[in-house]
């Protein structure tokens, strides 16, 4: 269970760090990174008197995996908060018209080059073309000595039967893709790696992006609300942490999500079970006094 002493005694030592002797930068993020997090955990223990009641609730019920729930709910909220940052707030329109637009782009360029059978055959070995002067270039960089083959040919400087022998542990007569994945070997993994990568153009990796923005334009997106004052903050935290709940007790805990959501937010009012249960169906909105 979350313990508000422990809370208050991390901030000072981190302050105390932070007149010592020593590097400073590595110092300071870590500084930057506590100011948010600790004010953000002191009112997941204080911000209404039911905080006490939920965090107890966390503690006796039966859960799942061996990490400490408490842990993995702050760290989960933590985490939550940080890729919401990341993800661009767009509304559904603008987002699927963006996404299509970029879907054909990618179209056309497949047909155009569909359309020179000389730039086809480049872009089919063009992945493997690339890796191996990625390779060359880091070895030159090195101080290594790169034979004339090599520059001739960079996409054979990762062929894995150039490898001194013993270095590979052998392959086993036994066919390797016939065993688990688990039981492959380093070599192994590395001789499928290059044969998949050898055997894939840039057409064909163009046509899994294509299709993949295909994907995404039928599905919703991860902030269905971003014209919200809080650019959809707060639905989207309530559907991630109801998620984790799920996981990690098997039930979504409305209740304990509600105030969670509240603490963590800051909200001038407390969300109930009520409020969030039409986020959690996928439609509905919260009430102006708590947006």
């Amino acid at each position: 269970m979350l313990n508000l002493r422990n809370v208050r005694r991390a901030q000072r030592r981190i302050h105390e760090d932070e007149n010592k002797d020593g590097s400073q930068a590595p110092r300071a993020e870590h500084l930057r990174y506590a100011e948010a997090e600790i004010p953000r955990l002191v009112r997941l223990c204080t911000y209404s008197d039911e905080m006490r009641k939920v965090w107890r609730r966390i503690a006796i019920m039966p859960s799942q995996g061996s990490v400490d729930p408490a842990l993995a709910i702050c760290e989960h909220i933590s985490l939550t908060l940080g890729r919401f940052s990341q993800i661009p707030k767009r509304l559904p329109a603008e987002r699927k018209r963006s996404l299509l637009r970029v879907a054909k782009a990618i179209d056309d360029l497949l047909k155009t080059v569909e359309s020179d059978s000389e730039a086809k055959a480049f872009l089919e070995i063009a992945l493997m073309e690339y890796l191996g002067n990625r390779n060359l270039k880091m070895r030159i960089e090195d101080g290594e000595s790169v034979s004339g083959h090599e520059f001739r040919d960079p996409s054979r400087t990762l062929d894995p039967s150039n490898f001194v022998a013993g270095d590979e542990g052998g392959l086993e007569d036994e066919p390797y893709h016939q065993k688990p994945w688990r039981q492959w070997s380093s070599f192994e993994r590395y001789a499928w790696l290059y044969d998949e990568a050898s055997m894939t153009g840039v057409p064909e990796l163009l046509t899994f992006c294509r299709d993949g923005l295909d994907d995404m334009v039928q599905t919703p997106p991860k902030i269905p609300q971003p014209g919200r004052p809080d650019g959809g903050l707060q639905p989207f935290l309530i559907r991630s942490l109801s998620g984790a709940m799920m996981r990690i007790y098997g039930q979504p805990l409305d209740d304990s999500v509600a105030l969670l959501v509240s603490a963590a937010l800051d909200l001038p009012e407390p969300l109930t079970r009520e409020a969030i249960r039409p986020y959690l169906k996928g439609t509905g909105k919260i009430s102006s006094g708590n947006r």
